[in-house]
């Protein structure tokens, strides 16, 4: 069954309660609004929902539908929290049913094929397995795009920019279903360093993983030769090579 996400405590200022405006407008719509709240406490405003994560936001409207949700659902939450259209999104490989399988898949539209896996777990339905099945059908990890909102990183994926700040400082950009992989710097990092390529720590470290280097335009690139998606694995170590550098030493910027 769905669980309820956690307690959320707010704080406000000079010790009374900070008021907003009646017009004042979230960027939500009414109806996600309407399910994040019957899902918190009805006690809580529209701008205290601002304060939540991207992940928060998902997980306390589908759990509003507890085992009772649907790829309508999910896919309507995650095209207006993360501006992500899972109907145009490619299908991995991996969910597809093999030619050997004697398993009935509906794979004649991503919302069935949703649907089906969905149907196949229905009891142990929770937020974080919704999460693991989108990842798992359609390879985009949300978790770890929510996470991105302040590592000064952007993120260009499934055709368009998932996460992108002025501030950004390296910017990712993946291929169709993430079989070509492109770390580049940004305007901002330029600026601020005076470098028009990667940093040589970084570089490295990515060589390191198998990335070629291109001297002419300063970016690190790899193309899996087999066809196939980059791994979910392997992305996770590039993820944790650029955070880690960015730590160490941009952390500033």
């Amino acid at each position: 069954m769905v669980g309820t996400a956690k307690e959320i405590v707010y704080y406000f200022y000079g010790g009374g309660e900070m008021t907003m405006s009646k017009s004042y407008l979230t960027k939500y719509s009414a109806e996600i609004i309407k399910r994040v709240k019957s899902n918190l406490s009805k006690e809580v405003q529209d701008f205290q929902i601002e304060t939540l994560s991207k992940i928060e936001i998902m997980d306390n409207y589908l759990a509003s539908y507890s085992v009772n949700v649907s790829s309508k659902e999910i896919f309507q939450v995650v095209k207006e929290v993360f501006g992500i259209d899972l109907d145009i999104v490619p299908i991995y490989k991996r969910a597809l049913p093999q030619p050997s399988s004697t398993e009935i898949i509906n794979t004649s539209s991503p919302r069935l094929l949703l649907d089906t896996y969905l149907e196949k777990n229905r009891r142990e339905i929770t937020e974080k397995k919704i999460r693991e099945l989108i990842e798992f059908i359609f390879g985009i990890n949300l978790f770890g795009i929510s996470s991105l909102k302040n590592a000064k990183l952007s993120l260009f994926s499934k055709g368009h920019w998932l996460v992108q700040n002025n501030k950004d400082i390296f910017s990712i950009h993946t291929g169709p279903l993430d079989v070509y992989l492109e770390i580049s710097i940004t305007n901002y990092f330029t600026e601020q360093t005076g470098l028009k390529k990667l940093p040589i720590d970084l570089k490295l470290s990515l060589c390191s993983l198998g990335f070629s280097y291109d001297n002419e335009t300063g970016r690190c690139y790899l193309t899996n030769t087999t066809g196939e998606s980059v791994s979910d694995d392997f992305k996770n170590k590039m993820m944790k090579v650029i955070t880690d550098i960015i730590k160490k030493n941009y952390s500033h910027l």
